[in-house]
């Protein structure tokens, strides 16, 4: 009987600490706007870069809205580090600026090919200024 109570006293014990440990993971979310987005590709370039992120869980960027909905571990990343990466990509992030026009690295991109068959987004916001 005493081996019986000091197991299920065992269990009891680790139940409650891998339990708790398991809870003080801080799972936050939080949308964040994204302007200069035009296009699917600028979706999926925004989307890939940050599930890329370590501590990103979920990732959802809408064009019509132009935000992205972000689901991240507070205690790996900080909102301040997703909207870096987002600006690092040439899309400016709530209330920070891109580093740079994203059109730049894809005008870069192109010159690298031989042939590009398809017009990129930039191309068409070109077109479509004229």
């Amino acid at each position: 009987m005493k081996k019986l109570s000091f197991v299920v006293i065992w269990c009891v014990a680790l139940f409650l600490v891998f339990g708790i440990a398991t809870q003080t993971v801080q799972a936050e979310s939080a949308v964040i706007k994204i302007s200069g987005m035009s296009c699917d590709d600028c979706v999926d370039r925004i989307q890939s870069a940050l599930l890329k992120l370590d501590g990103v869980d979920k990732a959802v960027v809408d064009l019509k809205r132009g935000s992205a909905d972000v689901t991240f571990n507070n205690e790996v990343l900080k909102l301040d580090d997703i909207r870096t990466a987002i600006t690092k990509i040439g899309y400016s992030a709530d209330d920070i600026k891109a580093a740079f026009d994203h059109c730049e690295l894809e005008k870069k991109a192109e010159s690298k090919k031989s042939c590009s068959k398809s017009k990129t987004c930039c191309e068409n916001k070109k077109t479509k200024s004229i």
